[in-house]
């Protein structure tokens, strides 16, 4: 029977691999549909961290032992232990908050920010499978999901359009920011994916080029500035650097062409653009005038202007993590003193720097870079895509005060981390050899 099961081609699918591609795969349907899902794909990261330890007999060592050797490997990695800041940060302004519950509800979705790092930290290095998986069925995922909202939107198209006018959005499963922002990520991924990875068909190449120019129209036709934004500023970003290490700088000319005719036919051929652009300008004129408590950017930048005042207040520390809602609320009310539901910052820095103060900013900043620059990861261009578009989003929303946000951030920064783990370690086998 022991053999008949360990032929089995059934349970030959149960592999520690194929059990981290579905588990990844949980997560980036967390992501976009549940919660739940996200917080127990989560949990069970953690487990199989624990599980990828199984070389060591169960008996070898006492628990105490053993829950030693798990941290003492924790600490050999510093860039895992950076990423636990953005956790410890929070919680240490803990000590001079005095709302708990706010406090507790922020370091709560801080706590991915503790969990992620341990688990990838502790898990064996993962392979170019499954690193490369996720995003094919991150790809695939909003590929049909947009199918589902560009159906709606056609079917209701005259009375969505004529709502963006008023600041509203097309209607998607999560935070229209948030998955813009998945948009934007996943198109420039395929096209790094397209571009570097061996196809054995010719079918699969071109599969993932029509998801990626159905998913580039698609963050076009949701028209969320932010998406956009982060989008074509990172495709500049990354543009240049390819440009200036391969030294084909003729390349100039087609990037900038890109970056400008793109977004101007967008303007002219989409209804949504044109409407969310003459949205934005109207808003602008609101707040100017002073009426601007009733409009989503004027709201934003109000909001912001109150965050800087929090911080402005108390610039070493910031005034506690747990009282920010507070503070923002008595900021916020100077700016629009009419009765109004007040905004935490639309910016994280400002956010952090209101929270945490100078220091706390500073602590916030390194821990954001570091990874980027430790061991020049910088060189694997899919996570250097992702370390520009979060730290853009970081500009203009919290990206990291939602379950979301967090999850998206630092699920995808530190599955590179660890998969930058193997890589590193192949290069350096091939220098030896």
């Amino acid at each position: 029977m022991q053999n008949y099961i360990k032929n089995s081609k059934f349970f030959s699918y149960f592999s520690f691999e194929n059990i981290l591609v579905f588990l990844s795969c949980l997560t980036v349907l967390g992501l976009i549909y549940s919660r739940f899902l996200l917080s127990l794909s989560m949990f069970l990261w953690l487990i199989a961290s624990l599980k990828s330890k199984r070389e060591e007999s169960i008996f070898q060592h006492s628990v105490l032992q053993k829950v030693t050797n798990y941290f003492t490997d924790f600490f050999k990695n510093k860039d895992f232990i950076v990423v636990t800041l953005f956790f410890f940060t929070v919680l240490i302004s803990g000590f001079w908050s005095e709302d708990m519950r706010y406090f507790s509800e922020r370091l709560r979705i801080r706590l991915p920010f503790l969990l992620m790092p341990l688990a990838f930290a502790w898990l064996v290095p993962i392979s170019k499978k499954i690193y490369h998986t996720t995003f094919y069925f991150l790809i695939a995922l909003l590929s049909l999901t947009m199918i589902g909202v560009l159906v709606h939107y056609s079917q209701d198209f005259e009375a969505i359009n004529e709502s963006l006018l008023r600041g509203k959005n097309i209607p998607v499963p999560m935070n229209h920011i948030r998955f813009s922002l998945l948009l934007a990520f996943s198109t420039i991924v395929g096209f790094i994916l397209w571009k570097k990875e061996d196809f054995d068909k010719q079918w699969k190449k071109n599969s993932l080029m029509a998801s990626i120019i159905f998913l580039f129209a698609s963050l076009h036709i949701l028209a969320v500035r932010s998406g956009i934004a982060c989008f074509y500023l990172t495709v500049i970003m990354l543009g240049v650097r390819y440009i200036f290490l391969s030294k084909k700088y003729f390349l100039i000319v087609a990037l900038l062409v890109f970056s400008i005719g793109i977004p101007s036919l967008s303007y002219v051929f989409f209804p949504s653009i044109k409407k969310k652009v003459e949205y934005a300008f109207f808003d602008f004129e609101q707040f100017r005038a002073g009426n601007g408590a009733n409009y989503s950017d004027a709201e934003r930048i109000g909001s912001i202007m109150a965050g800087l005042k929090v911080g402005n207040d108390s610039p070493i520390l910031g005034c506690g993590y747990g009282d920010l809602e507070k503070e923002v609320s008595i900021a916020y009310k100077e700016v629009f003193p009419q009765e109004k539901e007040p905004k935490i910052p639309h910016n994280q820095y400002i956010m952090t720097y209101a929270g945490l103060g100078t220091i706390g900013l500073f602590i916030f900043l390194f821990a954001y870079l570091f990874p980027i620059f430790y061991k020049k990861n910088y060189q694997e261009p899919i996570f250097l895509a992702l370390n520009i578009i979060t730290g853009l989003s970081f500009m203009v929303e919290g990206t990291i005060e939602t379950q979301v946000g967090t999850a998206f951030y630092v699920y995808f920064l530190c599955l590179g981390l660890n998969y930058l783990k193997n890589v590193q370690s192949s290069q350096r086998n091939e220098m030896t050899n």
